[in-house]
């Protein structure tokens, strides 16, 4: 038995729009499928494919009145999940091989000296969209996010302080608007992580500052003021250095500007540039979650589970805050498989009692940011005159 044609399958999938790790997974499951039935997909006509087929038919109500499955194909966790995408893998194979023929390899170098030969990269197998989802049902057991009443506060603490951060903040020639939009639950406006190896270099003290605020923020920080928060909460006091056993931060949505993912994880108002405008969401709560630390930070790598946790938010915060700025909005779910709905969630964690001690902790904070900033400015004014 030959095997199936995976790398022209896996591109005649990405060039109709699929991403190329969704695109491995469908021709993997095909592959799961020639190897348990022990056949060779590539010999099938129309009829045999639909006869195929039939054996991948099962419905939520096959599901609910605990029927087999008709197929040879062993599935861990959700039969109706899963017996769906190898289903759907088997009918874009279908749909490829109507298609047509692959295109035929380029012919061979002109006799001589023969042309040298590199090795390529294997082609392990990547996660399936079972497996995908499986990893999302655990990642959703353990991940913390803080109850609303917590992020409730935040944000109307933003609207008492609004004007007058603003105000310093416009002073100084940063754009409030992307840390303080309409109901932001922006934690420390005016800060922002570092980005580039020139900001890096310089916040670590590897380079000489020549004194200038950094681009679009008042401050730059190494991951702490996303967590102060969290630290007043379940220790009462700021972070040192020092967060929860076994776990690590989780940021979902991106907020610094060189690669970032926005444009593909939310629906973007037409002919905007998010250059600039994201800085607030570093330490925004509600963008901030904590997860497993054996995981490998999966809302970094998987658009899918990422997608997930930020339609979680939304569904979590509606009512309290806005996640993100207005020209933004969250992607509906097209897939149910996906719905948040289908999943099992940690509930929310935090003592609200620590909060008054956490505003005076910012209230402090932000003052002391808004005086290093005038002072800052003043020097590098007197140097250029």
């Amino acid at each position: 038995m030959r095997p199936m044609q995976r790398k022209h399958f896996i591109d005649w999938l990405t060039q109709r729009g699929q991403k190329a790790n969704v695109a491995a997974s469908r021709a993997t499951d095909c592959a799961r499928v020639e190897r348990k039935y022990g056949v060779d997909l590539d010999s099938y006509s129309s009829d045999a494919f639909a006869a195929l087929l039939k054996d991948f038919e099962y419905s939520t109500e096959d599901q609910r009145a605990g029927r087999p499955v008709r197929h040879q194909v062993p599935i861990e966790g959700n039969q109706y999940t899963g017996t769906a995408t190898l289903k759907a893998a088997l009918r874009l194979y279908r749909d490829f091989r109507l298609a047509g023929e692959p295109p035929k390899p380029s012919p061979k170098p002109p006799s001589g000296l023969p042309k040298p030969t590199f090795g390529n990269w294997p082609q392990w197998e990547l996660l399936s969209e079972e497996d995908s989802l499986l990893l999302a049902r655990v990642l959703a057991r353990h991940a913390r996010f803080l109850k609303p009443e917590i992020v409730r506060t935040i944000a109307q603490d933003n609207e008492r302080h609004g004007d007058s951060w603003r105000a310093e903040l416009n002073a100084r020639g940063v754009p409030a608007n992307a840390y303080l939009w309409e109901g932001s639950p922006c934690a420390f406006p005016g800060v922002r992580r570092y980005a580039g190896n020139e900001e890096i270099a310089i916040y670590r003290g590897r380079k000489a500052s020549d004194g200038k605020p950094p681009e679009g923020a008042l401050q730059l920080d190494d991951n702490d003021y996303p967590k102060h928060l969290w630290s007043h909460l379940f220790l009462g006091k700021p972070f040192q250095k020092k967060g929860p056993p076994g776990y690590n931060l989780a940021h979902l949505a991106d907020h610094k500007d060189h690669g970032n993912r926005a444009a593909t994880d939310f629906d973007i108002a037409a002919g905007l540039s998010i250059a600039g405008k994201l800085h607030g969401l570093y330490t925004c709560p509600t963008n901030t979650i904590y997860l497993p630390a054996g995981l490998l930070k999966p809302t970094d790598f998987h658009a899918e589970v990422r997608g997930l946790f930020i339609r979680k938010v939304q569904a979590l915060y509606a009512g309290v805050c806005n996640i993100v700025p207005p020209f933004m909005a969250v992607h509906e779910c097209k897939d149910s498989n996906w719905d948040i709905d289908r999943f099992d969630w940690a509930e929310p964690v935090g003592d609200p009692t620590q909060l008054t001690a956490f505003l005076k902790f910012r209230a402090l904070k932000m003052e002391a940011i808004f005086k290093q900033s005038a002072l800052r400015r003043k020097a590098v004014a007197t140097i250029d005159e």
